[in-house]
């Protein structure tokens, strides 16, 4: 279960707070999911565990990390 779940208006507004929750979680490990690969690509770059929701609701690996 997601311990956090956030929406945010605008393009800017959701990268801010992708920094945000890096910044305040630094020695945590954070695991990513969004339908945009764009924010991915971003979280990516954060040092997140990042995870794409496709359309038909599965759940795929979209970060560099090996498991």
């Amino acid at each position: 279960m997601p311990k956090m779940i956030f929406a945010n208006k605008g393009k800017q507004s959701k990268i801010v707070r992708l920094k945000n929750i890096i910044f305040k979680n630094q020695k945590r490990v954070i695991f990513y999911i969004d339908d945009e690969q764009e924010y991915l690509e971003y979280g990516m770059l954060l040092g997140m565990y990042c995870y794409e929701y496709t359309s038909d609701g599965k759940i795929l690996n979209y970060t560099i990390f090996k498991k």
